[in-house]
């Protein structure tokens, strides 16, 4: 039998093939094929880490991308002041040579500066800057009883003070009414102070209103507030038993510490404000503020006792020299 010649493929088994097979045999590049599409990503849902506010922030941000709240109170606030105390958790607030963080020794004072007379529509004003603290003050009266007559008690003036917080006081940029609660309590204090101090049997029947706005907040806003409406009264002519001094202390590391700033005052700890009459050697207002031994009371009241004495040293002096700038004008 013979060799049988070869046979080769049809046309029509040609066409089954694939053309890169039929490309290759007839010596042609393939040519180029798209890429199949990327199967679609899967969103991972947000899940909240347990003991942890950071799972419920994303959460919180997801939710708010897709147009929907989450319901709860905010925890903006809460986070801030964490961080803010976690911040200062590590801070060494005194040091081995008994240095401050402002450079300050324990019972050092910051910078006082004060002027008097101020607002010449006020019948009494005052400024006061005790570091970066800074308190505008103003009085007016005695004056007749606004409003009912029958709040008014018949044998002594009325003492109205009121107390507020600039929005740019703080870094913070927030409003805040006069009803909020830190300002309502710092009312109340402001005015069993100058309740102490005022003589107001010589005023009966009248109204005396002393106000006073914290324009930058560094600490010892009560201390300041105290300290710039006393040259305030003064200013304004109104006797008084004696200056209202006032003072703020700690206690860190077994050191009292006097004049708290605002690094002082967040990092915790015992805290102590103290107004003074530093003549008579009289309290108007004692707060104190955290736990503290009974052992240390006696040493944080003397720190503070002392910081009220030289703030009356430096009132004492604003005021002898705005007298004297007040008799060397004509006419006066």
């Amino acid at each position: 039998m013979g060799n049988s010649p070869r046979s080769f493929p049809s046309a029509s088994r040609e066409a089954e093939r694939p053309d890169g097979a039929r490309a290759h045999r007839s010596g042609r590049c393939p040519p180029p094929q798209s890429p199949p599409p990327p199967p679609p990503r899967e969103r991972p849902s947000p899940q909240r880490p347990s003991g942890c506010w950071g799972g419920r922030a994303l959460l919180l941000r997801a939710r708010t991308a897709r147009g929907r709240r989450l319901p709860g109170p905010s925890r903006r606030g809460a986070g801030q002041a964490g961080k803010r105390r976690a911040g200062m958790a590590g801070l060494e607030l005194l040091s081995e040579q008994g240095y401050r963080v402002d450079g300050r020794r324990a019972g050092e004072l910051r910078q006082i500066r004060a002027r008097m007379g101020v607002f010449a529509q006020a019948d009494g004003s005052a400024y006061l800057e005790q570091g970066n603290t800074k308190a505008l003050a103003v009085v007016y009266g005695p004056h007749e009883t606004r409003g009912s007559r029958s709040k008014a008690p018949p044998d002594q003036a009325l003492v109205n003070c009121q107390f507020s917080m600039a929005t740019f006081s703080t870094g913070e940029r927030k409003r805040r009414p006069h009803g909020d609660r830190k300002s309502s309590e710092m009312t109340l204090h402001l005015k069993q102070t100058f309740e102490a101090a005022i003589l107001t049997q010589l005023f009966p029947r009248s109204q005396i209103d002393v106000y006073v706005q914290i324009l930058q907040a560094d600490g010892g806003n009560y201390c300041a507030s105290v300290n710039a409406a006393t040259l305030a009264v003064i200013d304004a002519g109104i006797p008084l038993r004696d200056y209202v001094c006032a003072s703020s202390a700690g206690f860190v590391e077994d050191s009292p510490l006097a004049d708290l700033n605002y690094i002082e005052e967040a990092a915790g700890g015992p805290q102590l404000a103290l107004a003074l009459l530093p003549k008579a050697d009289q309290i108007a207002l004692l707060e104190l503020n955290g736990r503290l031994h009974e052992d240390h009371l006696e040493r944080l009241t003397e720190a503070a006792s002392k910081a009220c004495r030289d703030v009356h040293a430096v009132l004492d002096r604003v005021v002898r020299e705005h007298l004297r700038e007040g008799a060397a004008i004509p006419g006066n």
